[in-house]
């Protein structure tokens, strides 16, 4: 196959103010294609084939990676680009795995070509890329969702709905220590770190409303391998901070109130909670024992939980996956809404000019 022309950006024309996708029309499975050969291109295809989903064909320009895919998902199509597979396989949804640049040319391609679309983090840029391409998925009443897994987490879900219990919130903390930029270069261990932000901000949306996110505020990158943020909201403080430094690696919310905290493990998708209770000086004696108790039999209980429902990998994602397939199926809006979309990207272009 030869590859095909680049992908020109056009403007797209402005349309209504929210997204009404055409339902699916009932008949077989969801036809899906996997844009993007890679990691999370086959995690994106384990995950959609246990929703029930069928794989029409898969879109990577190396050959090899896409033949690789295939071994696990046989008899697919294999295709260099996505045009040629949009026009052969007439997909219901295409996910895309790319590498962030190519988000937007995929993303408008598989729109025009009446697919809805998920994609990885983030969506693009720029605000005006997203906006652009919401405001095509509008006028062609088809969806558009960013993976933003961690607020479909079990443990996250469990948070949000003791929160009330746990009293007002004092202080919300996001930490992530990775290892990903190990070998790489100085603007390449930044772009991870931005490429994190949006989970970061996803997490506070869904506690607090997309419009916390104009809160937000650099705080301090101090060796360019550390990003430090603080926002406001509900009164509580906000506090995100992202190391290529901090080990062990982690991906942790603690969640501080008036009655008690909630310390949600983002990697495996549990929390563990404490109440005002044990603020007694018996409390504070046995609070290492007791803490460590909960910790061992909520990890060993989801390890477990994870294994009988084959989530091996990115717990939130087959559950936003499937979110996200019943909203096609039924003609309903999208799990993640415009206006966080948009929030999130403006509140990412603010904080990159800064």
């Amino acid at each position: 196959m030869k590859n095909g022309e680049a992908v020109t950006v056009l403007a797209v024309p402005s349309d209504a103010n929210v997204q009404v996708p055409q339902p699916h029309d009932g008949k077989g499975p969801l036809r899906v294609v996997i844009a993007g050969a890679g990691l999370m291109g086959r995690w994106h295809a384990y995950y959609a084939r246990r929703l029930g989903a069928r794989i029409v064909g898969i879109v990577d320009k190396d050959p090899l990676k896409a033949r690789s895919l295939i071994q696990s998902h046989a008899s697919m199509p294999v295709f260099l680009q996505l045009e040629q597979c949009l026009g052969r396989c007439k997909p219901d949804i295409v996910h895309i795995c790319t590498p962030t640049a190519s988000h937007f040319d995929l993303a408008k391609l598989a729109l025009e070509a009446g697919t809805h679309v998920l994609f990885e983090n983030p969506e693009a840029p720029t605000l005006e890329l997203p906006e652009a391409l919401l405001r095509l998925a509008r006028r062609k009443s088809k969806l558009l969702n960013p993976v933003h897994q961690f607020p479909f987490q079990n443990g996250f879900r469990q948070l949000r709905l003791k929160a009330k219990a746990l009293g007002e919130p004092v202080r919300v903390s996001y930490e992530a220590f990775t290892a990903g930029g190990n070998g790489r270069s100085a603007e390449e261990r930044r772009r991870i770190l931005i490429e994190i932000l949006p989970h970061a901000f996803s997490l506070g949306a869904a506690l607090f409303g997309a419009s916390f996110l104009n809160t937000m505020e650099f705080a301090g990158s101090p060796t360019g391998d550390d990003f430090e943020l603080w926002g406001t909201a509900s009164g509580a403080r906000f506090h995100v901070c992202l190391s290529h430094r901090g080990r062990p690696t982690r991906n942790v919310l603690t969640y501080t109130a008036t009655a008690g905290s909630a310390h949600v493990n983002l990697y495996h998708g549990f929390a563990v909670f404490e109440a005002e209770s044990e603020a007694t000086r018996r409390g504070k004696l046995l609070q290492p024992l007791t803490f460590g108790v909960r910790l061992a039999a909520r990890s060993a209980i989801n390890l477990l939980t994870r294994f009988r429902r084959s989530v091996l990998a990115y717990p939130g994602l087959p559950e936003l996956g499937r979110a996200f397939y019943d909203a096609v199926r039924n003609g309903q809006p999208a799990p993640i809404g415009e206006a966080e979309i948009v929030e999130l990207a403006r509140t990412i272009d603010r904080l990159q000019a800064n």
